[in-house]
């Protein structure tokens, strides 16, 4: 939740000051710029002011003690809401199993969406809660959170306001994204184009009606939901108002990412296994490529190609894909690790990945930079060099976090 601005704020005696370049961004190949021996203006919750030197006099003023400073970090693809760890997976696939032979077994979103549908709201609601503040914590001020784990017309309304009371209790910006489409329930196991008649699209009025979401997601896969499905559940989305993002190409190749390129989605999200020409569809249609690089690392699958999607110029960003199965990493900076390690990326790459390239695949076209005209949303590191969050994942390098003006997190 963002909240009212109640002071101005001077933060100075910053040792370096990083962050994207805003029109570098807008053709997919950032620069990041550093200032050294820096200070910024917070006014009314946005940045007035960018400096070297002495700073100007504001009432209020956070000695930032030589700290790094970069912009606070998006996360545009999270399933943070939900009941039920499955610990038992990963045992499982430590002896061999594969994601089939989970589902199969039983496992996989179906045995969170049993959970989740046995919980109830404020119990979700309560998760999601401690979630957020352990992100916050990390340095993320935006988040994404999909529903998906109910599957049905009441556990998927729960969810939903489930996020929205978290989010309303939370100094993180909650972005709501319903994704009904996630999985074919049991109890329409034969016949996923009847889940989507009968509950998805008749519940996207609904979450639209209601305002409780921003986006529209589908996980586009073979066995899942296909080409003809997801694009159904997309245009029934964009009728209702809401925002357009993909799980595309993630296992298969089955052109998901073509699709997004279609319809101009705000986003195509895991793309392991997208074909160039459909990628570079999704560049020209101005698509943000949203790459989870912590889904591959637990599941042990090859990494979607940032180097080859950067190098012809697509928009990447970075996220999470926290859930409690493919993917139980919570923390952004392990994900930026990865992104270098893994995929070829380069320090300002990811920083901006995880910046203003995520803010906008959200919408969220006011934050992500620290330049005057932008929200004042700020992580203080003790680094020397910002790249130091992928140069040693793992270590607690976030000492605050501001936002717009206000700090909202202090390390003890």
């Amino acid at each position: 939740m963002l909240q009212a601005y109640s002071a101005d704020l001077l933060i100075h005696n910053i040792g370096a000051l990083s962050t994207p370049v805003a029109d570098e961004t807008e053709c997919g190949v950032p620069q990041v710029e550093t200032v050294n021996d820096a200070y910024l203006v917070i006014v009314d919750g946005v940045i007035t002011e960018v400096g070297s030197g002495s700073p100007p006099a504001v009432g209020n003023a956070l000695d930032a003690g030589g700290r790094v400073a970069v912009p606070a970090f998006c996360d545009p693809h999270t399933h943070a809401v939900f009941a039920g760890w499955r610990c038992e997976e990963f045992i499982s696939r430590l002896q061999g199993a594969g994601y089939k032979d989970i589902l199969a077994a039983g496992g996989g979103i179906l045995s969170t969406v049993r959970s989740t549908r046995a919980a109830a709201q404020k119990e979700l609601a309560a998760g999601l809660q401690g979630r957020l503040d352990e992100m916050l914590s990390r340095g993320v001020l935006t988040c994404e959170v999909k529903s998906g784990y109910g599957l049905d017309v009441e556990s998927e309304l729960k969810m939903l306001r489930a996020i929205r009371s978290a989010g309303e209790q939370s100094d993180i910006d909650v972005v709501s994204t319903f994704l009904g489409a996630h999985a074919v329930p049991d109890e329409y196991q034969d016949d996923p184009a009847g889940y989507i008649d009968d509950v998805v699209i008749p519940l996207i009025d609904d979450v639209a009606d209601l305002d409780l979401a921003e986006y529209v997601d589908v996980f586009c896969e073979p066995g899942v939901f296909d080409l003809q499905l997801a694009d159904r559940v997309l245009r029934a989305g964009r009728r209702a108002g809401l925002g357009l993002r993909i799980h595309a190409d993630e296992m298969e190749a089955l052109g998901g990412a073509g699709l997004a390129a279609k319809l101009q989605c705000d986003s195509a999200e895991h793309l392991l296994s997208a074909r160039d020409d459909d990628l570079l569809r999704m560049r020209d249609a101005k698509v943000t490529a949203v790459l989870l690089p912590g889904t591959a690392f637990v599941l042990g699958e090859p990494y979607a190609r940032a180097r080859w999607m950067i190098d012809h110029g697509l928009t990447v960003a970075l996220g999470t894909d926290f859930n409690p199965g493919s993917c139980p990493i919570i923390d952004i900076s392990l994900i930026m690790s990865l992104a270098c390690l893994k995929m070829q990326m380069t320090p300002d790459e990811v920083l901006a990945a995880v910046t203003i390239n995520a803010a906008r695949s959200l919408g969220r076209d006011d934050r992500g930079i620290l330049a005057s005209g932008f929200r004042g949303d700020v992580v203080l590191l003790d680094a020397e060099h910002f790249a130091h969050l992928m140069y040693r994942p793992g270590a607690s390098l976030v000492h605050s976090v501001i936002s717009g003006g206000r700090q909202v997190y202090c390390r003890k």
